[in-house]
């Protein structure tokens, strides 16, 4: 029981002692531009064009694991029965990132991000939900980013929800 109690204590400790060790949280940020050429709901993907601008400010908890605060600004351009309309909202989300590969040169993120509108002119609100994957290059604090991602617009009144692939291209900052 002794040996028990005094190997549970040896693994608390070092556990405890590497813990200390990683680097501490450490400030980033992002400025992204992000393109869509069309949306899954129409086959011919010409019902659907958004166009964003966003920037986010987080933290890198470690090595792997990063989380941020997405607020951006979109321009949709829709069609509906060959009318053609357009809206601006700005969004505000929770992102949370993983590092798949992290070297002094090159990161890969993979990240899921959820949103939602939170002003604009235009009768179309909804909550946003993306998945995406970064590569960031550069030996620099600021890094080049591109990258692409999945976007499904959950829409609160009488849109219709859609997805749509888009494009990033943008500076990663930290």
């Amino acid at each position: 029981m002794k040996k028990t109690v005094f190997y549970l204590l040896i693994c608390l400790f070092t556990t405890n002692t590497f813990a200390q060790t990683e680097k501490p949280i450490k400030f980033m940020g992002t400025f992204e531009y992000r393109g869509s050429a069309g949306g899954f709901t129409n086959l011919k993907g010409k019902d659907f064009k958004s166009y964003d601008w966003v920037v986010s400010v987080g933290y890198n908890f470690n090595k792997y694991l990063s989380a941020r605060i997405p607020m951006g600004i979109e321009v949709a351009l829709l069609e509906k029965d060959d009318v053609r309309d357009h809206a601006v909202n700005s969004t505000l989300g929770l992102c949370v990132g993983f590092n798949a590969i992290n070297t002094s040169e090159d990161l890969v993120e993979i990240n899921v991000s959820s949103g939602n509108t939170v002003g604009g002119k235009y009768d179309w609100k909804y909550m946003y939900h993306d998945f995406g994957v970064n590569w960031a290059s550069g030996k620099t604090k600021i890094r080049w980013n591109i990258g692409l991602g999945l976007r499904y617009y959950n829409a609160h009144r009488d849109m219709e929800n859609r997805m749509i692939l888009y494009g990033t291209l943008g500076f990663r900052m930290n």
